[in-house]
């Protein structure tokens, strides 16, 4: 028997016939709401205060502010410097580098465990989703020295890869 221990909101188009979620999407995750009062939604019991923020939520505090154009921070004693923080990256919803940063900052403790240890290749757009891309296989010389790469072979190739977080 599984016994409930998160609670989680998760968006979707409709119920199916068979009681099912029609395209479910996890919103969010974790609350410190009791798995024991929730209650599944219903046209009758959705109202005003299904939409507001559950308690326990914490309001969270961008890493980047919103007026500079380039920042300098201090992360786990390293010296990080963001740059061109105005760019705009995805310019159909107006996303900026600073917001896709501030975005990363906040769902890092759910991604940063996947992802430590693992090969990670660049796809990078350097002037927004809309233009050419290029994957960055070699570490740049520019890398500072605490960011671990590895040279992984590939036939004849060798390539940088950045491994760690």
């Amino acid at each position: 028997m599984v016994k409930p221990e998160l609670v989680c909101v998760v968006k979707f188009n409709a119920w199916t016939a068979d009681e099912r979620l029609r395209a479910p999407v996890l919103s969010v995750c974790g609350w410190t709401e009791n798995p024991d009062e929730v209650v599944r939604e219903t046209a009758e019991n959705a109202t005003a205060e299904a939409q507001t923020k559950p308690q326990g939520e914490k309001e969270r505090t961008p890493l980047l502010s919103a007026e500079a154009t380039e920042q300098s921070l201090t992360i786990e004693g390293r010296r990080l410097k963001f740059t061109n923080l105005k760019k705009v990256f995805y310019p159909a919803d107006g996303y900026t580098k600073r917001d896709v940063i501030n975005f990363y900052a906040a769902v890092s403790d759910l991604l940063v465990p996947h992802l430590k240890s693992r090969p990670l290749s660049l796809k990078r757009y350097p002037n927004g989703i809309d233009s050419d891309f290029f994957f960055q296989k070699e570490a740049a010389t520019s890398f500072p020295d605490w960011l671990h790469t590895e040279l992984i072979y590939h036939g004849r190739n060798v390539e940088d890869t950045i491994c760690d977080l």
